[in-house]
């Protein structure tokens, strides 16, 4: 990613060497008014974080218009009963379990129930494939796109843009027919513990963190009269609100 961003910049903010030639000869290299010129000659047109965005966008190997991807491990509804049966349940069920037999929030590898992922499914239709509601407690995964569910490593059990069966009528008989299908898989392992899905947020997500502000910046502004976090394009917008204290 930032070897993808370095060519977007690069892109972006420099020009070929035969536009500085006459630059290079009227001035002497290392002067002060030789770094002015080379500066000056080399600001991009239009620069703004949005432009940068889209340099980047298309340079970059990952699937954007997908929007920002996260991969989430589908579990039993009782996982956390099982793991507690355990001999060695002192040390499963902390790590992904709480004592009354729930999934922790917020786990660096989100994590959920099958249930929950069918429950998800259940308001959505054919052809749009939401997930309708927060992942694992994650605010930040919300009303996802289902892209696709694997038990392994190129193992796939169901796509994005596969047809349904005839017999399918909802999104979430498409679902639970996939989870279903992963026991009948030779390639499986182990279908009951090891699957995962891929799930996908609104395309504006690749290039920031809201739809009407694009930019991976932030900015704490904590000497305002009203101190606030601003990020994005907004950072412009709104520098020269409110007043110091």
């Amino acid at each position: 990613i930032l070897a993808q961003a370095g060519r977007a910049l690069a892109h972006t903010f420099w020009r070929p060497a035969s536009s500085l030639a006459p630059v290079a000869m009227a001035v002497m290299p290392g002067s002060f008014l030789f770094k002015l010129t080379l500066f000056a000659s080399m600001l991009p047109i239009g620069c703004g974080l949005r432009d940068l965005a889209r340099q980047a966008r298309a340079t970059s190997k990952v699937e954007f218009e997908e929007g920002y991807v996260w991969h989430v491990d589908i579990v039993p509804d009782d996982f956390c009963a099982a793991a507690a049966a355990r001999p060695n349940a002192e040390v499963v069920r902390p790590r992904a379990c709480t004592a009354n037999g729930t999934l922790k929030l917020r786990r660096g590898r989100p994590m959920i129930f099958r249930s929950e992922l069918l429950a998800m499914a259940s308001t959505s239709s054919l052809s749009d494939k939401m997930l309708r509601g927060t992942v694992n407690g994650w605010g930040a995964i919300t009303n996802t796109t289902l892209m696709s569910i694997t038990c392994k490593r190129g193992v796939y059990i169901w796509r994005h843009g596969q047809a349904p069966k005839s017999e399918e009528t909802t999104f979430m008989e498409v679902v639970s027919n996939a989870l279903e299908d992963a026991a009948f898989d030779p390639e499986c392992p182990r279908p009951a513990q090891a699957l995962r899905m891929r799930v996908a947020l609104p395309p504006w997500s690749a290039v920031g963190w809201s739809q009407t502000s694009p930019g991976f910046v932030w900015w704490y502004k904590a000497q305002d009269s009203n101190p606030r976090v601003i990020f994005g394009e907004d950072m412009v917008r709104h520098a020269s609100d409110g007043r110091a204290v």
